[in-house]
């Protein structure tokens, strides 16, 4: 693994050149930038929407094409595929980097956007988008804010030669950053100016780049509400949603607050049995089937049943309760241990035990909440207690019942 020369006592740290890398510098940049994102994150993934908004692009195309050639080339593999426009693609390591290749990476993406990275600060800042400053603007600001001393074009060059192909490119760079006020020159040399960050600031603001980094994000947000309208049609209130968040993740237990602060998102609300499995059983959307869980948690188990057969439910039941109030608690609970024991079956490998959590869940639930008559519900005494509300007792007679114990 070689590196870039460093300009001699300018304490710039190494960059060193993996072994196996994208032809182009620009994607050789992006892919540092996802190794970047995901190195610290349990759920080693990152989605299309974040990349967009982290190098502030204006549209998805370019964003898909760099991911496209690097899924091609085996560097990335997206995870599942979209399910709606809204949706965000979500992409992790591909085969390609493997092992010490991996490493490699990790390490480069470290030296660029770490504690102590070159960049450090930048990515993620709005001046940096296409038609802005653009990625090799960041590299070069980076380089010389980071460095002790002024810097020739040459020493940048030999420096970014791994994501920067041409002098020509740099000196361009360099054009833009002065006209900005960001970088000066004395001769040959190059310096950051003393205010760059000030400045940097204010060019974001007074030349457009702030403005299409909120429009983005103003975007993402809407297309997110707009999904998540269409996902519950309506059938859970603001006040229900936040409820379920502040009970905290099903799967961990973690809270609204912890999720915001090591995810950077909310908890999200989904569906137990899963939407899909609802609706070939024809049951309707209903607040029992709404969870809050850990966007990590819901991604890693998002496509674990991809394939599988919805089981057919029972077409009766059997319970056993002490009066007509304590079903209701009876439902919430029976729906919870199963949620539970469909995501450690999951954990464990077993989908066929998981499809089977699912199937008691919902056949308790259609049972007791939705089509009384199918329960067979006693007390302790093996009395029958009738659940259906008084108007179903004077109109439907229950029919003929095959019981299953549980």
């Amino acid at each position: 693994m070689n590196s870039g020369e460093r300009p001699a006592k300018s304490g710039l740290p190494e960059l060193e050149t993996p072994s196996r890398a994208p032809k182009s510098g620009a994607q050789r940049f992006f892919l540092a930038v996802v190794l970047h994102i995901i190195s610290g994150r349990s759920t080693s993934h990152v989605s299309q929407r974040e990349l967009q908004e982290r190098l502030n692009r204006a549209g998805r195309d370019p964003i898909k094409t760099h991911l496209h050639d690097l899924r091609t080339g085996r560097y990335l593999k997206r995870l599942g595929a979209r399910r709606s426009y809204t949706d965000a693609d979500r992409y992790a390591v591909g085969s390609h980097l493997t092992g010490v290749h991996k490493a490699q990476w990790v390490l480069l993406a470290n030296r660029l956007f770490g504690k102590a990275g070159i960049c450090k600060g930048l990515l993620g800042r709005a001046a940096f988008g296409t038609g802005f400053l653009g990625a090799n603007g960041m590299l070069v600001l980076g380089t010389l804010r980071r460095s002790r001393r002024p810097l020739t074009v040459g020493e940048l060059h030999r420096y970014l030669d791994f994501f920067i192909a041409s002098e020509q490119t740099i000196r361009a760079r360099l054009k833009a950053l002065e006209g900005r006020g960001l970088v000066t020159q004395d001769g040959p040399l190059w310096t950051t100016h003393p205010d760059v960050m000030s400045r940097l600031t204010t060019y974001e603001e007074s030349f457009g780049s702030a403005s299409r980094k909120n429009r983005t994000a103003h975007r993402h947000k809407a297309e997110r509400k707009l999904q998540l309208s269409r996902l519950h049609k309506g059938v859970l209130t603001p006040r229900q949603k936040e409820t379920l968040r502040q009970s905290g993740c099903i799967r961990c237990r973690r809270s609204n607050e912890e999720c915001l602060k090591a995810e950077g998102a909310q908890l999200t609300i989904e569906h137990f049995p899963p939407q899909r499995w609802l609706k070939h059983w024809g049951l309707d959307d209903h607040p029992h089937f709404n969870w809050a869980i850990c966007p990590s948690g819901n991604s890693h188990y998002g496509g674990q049943l991809k394939g599988v057969r919805p089981p057919a439910l029972d077409k009766s039941i059997q319970v056993v309760a002490r009066d007509r109030e304590a079903l209701s608690p009876i439902v919430g609970a029976t729906l919870e241990v199963q949620l539970r024991r469909f995501y450690q079956h999951l954990d464990n490998g077993d989908k066929r035990a998981a499809a089977l959590a699912a199937k008691r869940a919902a056949s308790l639930w259609r049972a007791l909440v939705l089509e009384t008559w199918r329960a067979d519900v006693t007390d302790f005494d093996g009395n029958q207690i009738d659940i259906r509300p008084a108007r179903s007792r004077r109109r439907v007679e229950p029919p003929t019942r095959r019981y299953l114990s549980r």
